[in-house]
This record gives C-alpha cells, structure tokens and sequence, in this order.
C-alpha cells in the first residue's frame, strides 16, 4: 500500500436507509460529504475554529473515598447471569441515594425480575460492561411491555 497521508473528516459504520420503505444497505467508511452536526454538539476548536464534536471528560471520582462507594454485590446482587439481584440492587440503589454515595456495578450480568427503582439524584457507575437483563413471567408478553429500569 503506498505511504502517504488522508484525511477522514467522518467515517461510519452501519446501514443507510435511502427512504422510507427501504432496507437500507450495509455501509462501511468515509462519509462525503460529512453530515452536518447539530449546532448543540458542536463547540470551536482551538485549532483554526473549527467545529468539533463536544465532548466532556469522564467523571474520576478521585475526591471520594471507599466509605463513600456502594457496590451492589455487597447487597448480595449476582453478576454471573444466574439467581435474581432485584431486590439486592434496589436496596444499594435506595442506600445511595439516602447516604449521597457512589453505586457501583462491576462488570457482568445481572438478572432481575422486576422493575428497578433508581430514586431522583442517584449516582452510579459501571465497570467495564455491566448489564441489567429482565427475566421471568413479569416480562413475557410482548403486548404488555414492562419497564426494566425506571
């Protein structure tokens, strides 16, 4: 492959409906032209004030301590895919909230078989990829939808 340089202003990866009844079709590389963003996504760039895609630092939570994190497994909520951490979790939910610390959910899956409450001003956490998976009589019925976190 020849040496050299390219500049890929957007690059996408996913299917391209062309109108309403179509299937769309898979699509893979540089996008031209590049779709215009939306004005609230954008910010000037240092850099020749160009637009850029605004972006945000992710929280470190370097300013609080372990007696300030919840993690949900010490409820006894189960991150193997197995057992049913619904109430666990709504108890480490509800404890944060009360005590104004972190919850934290390290990674796996955790099955619950109802809903899961998170109270208004709750923070929380994933490590790496954790997932909530709805299991049971309760979420059956495709034409009796029910929430799995609220």
């Amino acid at each position: 492959m020849a040496g050299g340089t390219r500049t890929v202003a957007t690059w996408a990866l996913g299917r391209a409906y062309l109108d309403e009844k179509s299937d769309g079709i898979q699509g893979l590389g540089a996008l031209s032209p590049t779709p215009l963003k939306p004005s609230p996504l954008r910010a000037n760039s240092k850099l020749g004030g160009e637009s850029v895609f605004y972006s945000r630092s992710k929280p470190q939570y370097s300013d609080i301590g372990a007696a300030d994190v919840i993690n949900v497994l010490k409820y006894g909520a189960n991150n193997a895919n197995s057992g049913d951490s619904t109430d666990a979790i709504n108890r480490a939910l509800q404890d944060g909230a009360k005590q104004n610390k972190l919850v934290v959910f390290p990674s796996g899956i955790y099955l619950v078989s109802n809903t899961i409450e998170v109270p208004v001003g709750t923070r929380l956490v994933g490590i790496l990829w954790p997932q909530i998976m709805a299991v049971g009589d309760r979420f059956k019925d495709p034409k009796k939808p029910q929430v799995v976190v609220r």
